[in-house]
């Protein structure tokens, strides 16, 4: 009788899945990871920000700097020149004041000068074309400003009147110094010194509403020379006909007469042109006009 096979059935192992997880190492590199980049991105955009705010701060000093460079160098080429200095006015002041940034430069400007643009708006205001300028730095409510006065009518008092208007903000200093052909004079007095050759103009000015302490404040500085043409300009060649009167007319004619007299007296001495009398004018020696001629006619 055949033997039954018998069939072991192996016991089947059983699958363990082990759950993988974090170290607490691990979740602190990873966090020091973590903070370490949002620092660099943090600092990255605060730099960012810095350097895109000092830009902007440095193109308006420049502008503001060239701005005022601009008007007063334009004031100043067109300075009027006279033989007589008192009709000619150009004073350079030098001063200074310390500032949060340090001691700047604060002079002042005053000249008679040309000007074509009208100072008021009106159809008739009585202005001519020279006018009385003057240029000084004035701390106010909203920081330091270049101010400008302009008065049409150049005066025996050229220290005041005109229209005040505050040009451009943010203006720290002004540097003015006069070149007289061998040095640079910070003093100028055209009533004693003349017309300088040039005038070199240093100016400095903030991005900034205020003048500000910190050391990373955006500053601009721009200077030029303003070559002055010390030529005399001719006088005008026809001069405003005076107002005739009647009697200016009147004396006029009797000297006329007068002259006309002496000519016929110079050409006939006995005072009488032939035997009617002559038929001449009034005569110098008391002839009358029916001719009869001095004291034998």
């Amino acid at each position: 009788m055949p033997k039954k096979s018998t069939i072991y059935k192996m016991p089947s192992r059983q699958r363990t899945v082990v759950r993988g997880g974090f170290t607490l190492v691990e979740l602190v590199i990873a966090s020091l990871i973590a903070a370490m980049l949002l620092g660099t991105i943090g600092s990255s955009l605060g730099a960012l920000a810095n350097a895109k705010t000092v830009v902007r701060l440095r193109a308006t000093a420049y502008s503001r700097a060239d701005a005022a460079l601009e008007n007063m160098r334009r004031d100043v080429i067109s300075v009027l020149r006279r033989d007589d200095l008192f009709y000619t006015q150009l004073l350079l002041i030098n001063d200074f004041e310390r500032t949060p940034v340090g001691e700047m430069d604060r002079d002042e400007l005053l000249l008679f000068n040309m000007r074509l643009r009208e100072l008021r708006q009106s159809d008739y205001s009585g202005e001519g074309a020279e006018y009385e300028t003057q240029y000084r730095i004035e701390e106010d409510d909203e920081g330091s400003v270049l101010w400008q006065r302009r008065d049409p009518v150049p005066d025996t008092n050229p220290y005041g009147g005109g229209v005040l208007t505050p040009l451009v903000a943010g203006v720290i200093g002004v540097n003015l110094e006069a070149y007289d052909g061998e040095d640079w004079i910070e003093y100028w007095d055209s009533d004693e010194d003349g017309i300088p050759h040039a005038i070199r103009i240093t100016v400095t000015a903030t991005g900034e509403d205020e003048i500000s302490e910190r050391q990373d404040s955006p500053i601009a500085t721009l200077r030029t020379i303003i070559p002055i043409d010390r030529v005399i300009p001719p006088a005008d060649l026809f001069e405003p006909d005076e107002e005739v009167t009647e009697e200016d007319e009147l004396l006029e004619d009797m000297q006329d007469q007068i002259d006309q007299a002496a000519r016929e007296q110079g050409e006939n001495p006995d005072g009488a042109s032939g035997e009617a009398g002559g038929s001449g004018g009034p005569s110098l020696d008391g002839g009358g006009p029916d001719g009869s001629g001095g004291p034998d006619g």
